[in-house]
């Protein structure tokens, strides 16, 4: 099936990750708009649903520490969220086996800073990707033209006390949305058909609109391959986080 070709200049700049806004009209409007459909003899199955609630991906929250974890799990959770946020904002190398000399220490020093820094998150409920995301953007605003900070520094209880509610308040690593290209055009075609009823004048007007904007079959295919696209997306996320990759940007 060839694919729809947008027609105005947002569509053709839409991405994947940024959902299209579908206008939602006014009571008075959409009740006025049914009327007039209704007035052509147009029923309700004869025109696409709006597609609000098609299928998206979402990254998923980063993991915090459970008590049914064993040290160890706890250990590597810490390390891992550590390296992924450093890596992700500084790349490797730069300083990044310094920086992380606590989480990966074996000295009785950096087990028992790395069990109060465990300890701390789990009290104030954190995952530790997200502090880890937090505290490195935090130094980069507040000390521009310092190095980072060290892992000593910056996981160590007295930071995460003072800093925890600041924290939990941003956003770090929530529920990302990433839109399939199945749904963004989806829902461009179902936009294209409700900006043409306006235009239509008879029965006929608005069943070759919708005949050749987004009939049934292929709307039934793009919400289908939406959910191709979730599920492999999911499975993505899944693999990469077990592999202690950084997913959230």
């Amino acid at each position: 099936m060839p694919r729809y070709t947008p027609d105005s200049p947002e569509e053709r700049t839409a991405t994947r990750e940024v959902p299209l806004v579908l206008e939602q009209p006014t009571g008075e409007v959409l009740a006025a708009s049914c009327a007039r459909l209704a007035s052509l003899g147009i029923t309700e199955h004869e025109l696409p649903p709006a597609p609000h609630d098609a299928p998206v991906a979402r990254t998923p929250i980063a993991q915090r520490f459970l008590a049914s974890m064993t040290e160890h799990e706890c250990e590597r959770l810490l390390a891992v969220s550590w390296r992924g946020a450093w890596q992700a904002r500084h790349g490797q190398g730069r300083g990044e086996a310094k920086a992380a000399e606590m989480v990966r220490g074996t000295g009785s020093k950096s087990k028992a800073a790395r069990r109060a820094a465990i300890e701390a998150m789990r009290a104030h409920d954190i995952a530790p990707a997200s502090w880890c995301a937090w505290v490195l953007d935090f130094f980069a605003r507040v000390c521009p033209d310092e190095p980072p900070p060290s892992s000593w520094v910056a996981l160590s209880p007295a930071m995460i006390n003072k800093h925890a509610l600041r924290c939990r308040g941003d956003i770090v690593t929530g529920n990302m949305t990433i839109v399939p290209w199945a749904t963004v055009e989806l829902r461009m075609r179902w936009d294209k058909v409700h900006h043409g009823l306006r235009f239509c004048r008879t029965r006929q007007d608005v069943l070759e609109l919708v005949a050749r904007t987004l009939p049934k079959h292929v709307y039934r295919d793009l919400w289908a391959r939406a959910q191709q696209e979730v599920e492999l997306y999911e499975q993505d996320f899944a693999a990469r986080m077990a592999r202690g990759e950084w997913i959230w940007g």
